[in-house]
């Protein structure tokens, strides 16, 4: 919980448990203040954790047949990032779920999960087939390059500069019925 702690502290705001809500940090997407909160001292890790947790706020998914399951979201080839996430997800829910975040290191790792980020040091083992596999399994696949997305995952978060560019692939997310909201893709670049 420390960035929600630093969030709060930088905003003058605590106790107000908007931030806990997740209600914030979209606000900030939309309003594309994220470069002026870079230089409050957030690390990347941390934006990038955020920009994954709210992510998962702005997404559809095909109905499950198991809505009582926990709500995965696995990294692989980033443990710092993972940790960053999973404090800031701690007993938090989604749709009713719970969010557990799971630090992997390899594909074959890779079990049933609702998206998995693969960091910019493990996209090039993570082939287009098992990109497409995923997405029949309708996991959102996130990477940091914009050559991840063209290779087949569905998001990517790409730093330019002191900014996140949040990037999406529509064609493909939409062929295996998952779907994004309107106030995420105002700020995203579309493919």
């Amino acid at each position: 919980m420390a960035i929600l702690g630093r969030f709060q502290e930088f905003l003058g705001q605590e106790g107000t448990g908007v931030l806990k809500k997740g209600l914030f940090l979209p606000l900030v997407l939309i309003l594309e203040l994220l470069p002026f909160l870079a230089y409050a001292s957030f690390k990347p890790v941390e934006i990038k954790a955020a920009y994954l947790y709210n992510l998962a706020n702005f997404v559809h998914w095909p109905e499950s047949p198991v809505q009582n399951e926990a709500f995965v979201i696995a990294v692989l080839g980033n443990p710092l990032l993972a940790r960053n996430l999973s404090l800031l997800t701690r007993g938090e829910k989604l749709d009713g779920r719970n969010i557990v975040v799971k630090s992997i290191d390899s594909i074959e790792e890779i079990k049933s999960c609702q998206i998995l980020f693969v960091d910019h040091s493990k996209e090039k083992v993570v082939s287009k087939s098992v990109l497409q596999k995923l997405a029949l399994k309708h996991t959102l696949t996130v990477g940091n390059s914009m050559e991840f997305l063209r290779k087949g995952a569905m998001v990517g978060l790409v730093l330019t500069g002191k900014r996140i560019l949040i990037a999406i692939n529509t064609g493909l997310a939409k062929k295996v019925g998952i779907s994004f909201s309107s106030k995420l893709l105002k700020v995203a670049r579309t493919y």
